[in-house]
């Protein structure tokens, strides 16, 4: 079945008003990336602190939960009273929460601190994405999504680094402050180039959205891939800090691999995109990809490999990933009318929230049922240093077995759901 473009969005200018656009709302995105990767090298840090190691998937679903819910609401609200206000509203929300979450001193505190950070969290993409898709057309959807992942990708680099770095340096409370400057640059550009829409009111989640079959699997897909990715990745650095014994710095360090492939999958990978309205076929080699690399992941942990082969599965990682998110985005968008991009872009955001938060949830059951399958036969007597690291290393595999798993669920729902675009 080919599904056409959606033609109804205008082409990209080079005014003022859209270079600053453009720029605050890569900002935004860039916000809730590098807070999430710095909160990820130092939760072992955290947790150690306010105690319980238990507590470190809740840190990260709260956040996600909330965000979740969010996202279709602001979504929704954003095509009824534009996207600058919603774009405003969300950004204030997640900087003020991000203030509350430096001054917590328990990890329930901080876990409801998260939870509020999320209410915030949850526009920010879904509002950004959306905006693009109202300022330039379909077939250039694929390039400037392109370009967002490759500003989510400078959040993955620079968030381990400096999280590691103030951790290292100073107190772990600090993390929560970089993403201030940031998001109060975004504030200003899209203040500045965003014009004020409003639009007729419309039910929260129209149903006809869903006799639409390419946004249908698509969403569904998305979903599972950050199910996936969410699951498996969240457990990564604990693997590298306590089995590995590496530094918090150094084992941001080790994700430089997959950010690299990231920026340049996801650039390259727009441009070609774009050029040929392959959206489908890059989406398939990037999910493919993604799978390939999560299930490598689970096989050298288990190995007791070095860093090295770490490296290359996370150099396929990103890659796959800057491959795989960008074209998804693009087919939703292209298969629902303008004025529904909103809510079509928050739905999306909706699902890969909900599959985030079920794949950190589950991740965290099965690595902790694996862990006490193997520890507490032994009791307190063989729980050292030693013993703990060999007892993580199989289960933070399983975790990335888990993630493997539902990464090829996403691509045979992909192949054997998602239409084919028509090409324009």
């Amino acid at each position: 079945m080919d599904v056409p473009l959606n033609q109804e969005a205008p082409r990209p200018n080079h005014s003022i008003a859209f270079r600053a656009s453009f720029s605050g709302v890569v900002l935004a995105v860039i916000v809730p990336s590098l807070d999430q990767n710095i909160v990820a090298v130092a939760l072992p840090r955290i947790a150690s602190e306010l105690g319980g190691i238990s507590y470190i998937s809740w840190i990260v679903t709260a956040f996600l939960l909330t965000a979740t819910i969010a996202a279709p609401i602001y979504g929704k609200l954003s095509d009824i009273y534009g996207r600058r206000r919603m774009l405003t509203l969300s950004m204030s929300v997640f900087l003020g929460t991000t203030i509350l979450c430096s001054f917590v001193n328990t990890m329930p505190q901080l876990i409801a601190a998260r939870a509020l950070q999320g209410l915030g969290a949850g526009g920010l993409v879904t509002l950004s994405q959306s905006t693009i898709g109202d300022l330039v057309g379909p077939r250039q959807r694929g390039r400037y999504q392109g370009y967002f992942s490759g500003a989510m990708a400078i959040g993955t680099v620079a968030g381990p680094l400096l999280g590691g770095a103030l951790i290292a340096d100073f107190s772990w409370r600090g993390i929560f402050l970089v993403t201030i400057p940031v998001g109060v640059a975004s504030l200003a550009l899209t203040r500045f180039g965003l014009r004020q829409e409003r639009r007729a009111s419309e039910p929260l989640l129209g149903l006809t959205l869903f006799r639409n079959g390419s946004f249908v699997a698509g969403v569904i897909a998305a979903g599972m891939m950050t199910f996936a990715m969410q699951g498996a990745m969240v457990f990564l650095p604990l693997y590298f800090q306590e089995v590995q014994g590496m530094t918090p710095t150094h084992s941001g360090l080790m994700l430089f691999a997959q950010i690299a492939g990231l920026i340049f999958s996801s650039i390259l990978g727009g441009q070609l995109s774009a050029r040929t309205g392959q959206f489908k076929k890059f989406l398939i080699a990037g999910v493919a990809m993604e799978m390939l690399a999560i299930a490598s992941l689970a096989m050298l942990a288990l190995a007791r490999a070095g860093e090295i082969p770490f490296l290359a599965a996370l150099g396929l990682l990103g890659l796959g990933t800057g491959l795989g998110m960008p074209n998804a985005v693009v087919i939703v968008q292209n298969s629902v009318p303008r004025a529904s991009l909103g809510i079509a872009t928050a739905s999306m955001s909706f699902l890969r929230s909900l599959g985030g938060a079920f794949g950190v949830a589950l991740s965290g059951c099965v690595m902790h049922s694996v862990f006490d399958s193997i520890v507490r036969p032994g009791h307190a007597a063989t729980v050292n240093s030693i013993h703990v690291a060999d007892a993580l290393r199989p289960a933070i595999a399983a975790s990335f077995a888990l993630g493997a798993t539902m990464m090829l669920l996403a691509l045979v729902t992909i192949v054997a759901k998602l239409p084919t675009p028509a090409r324009h």
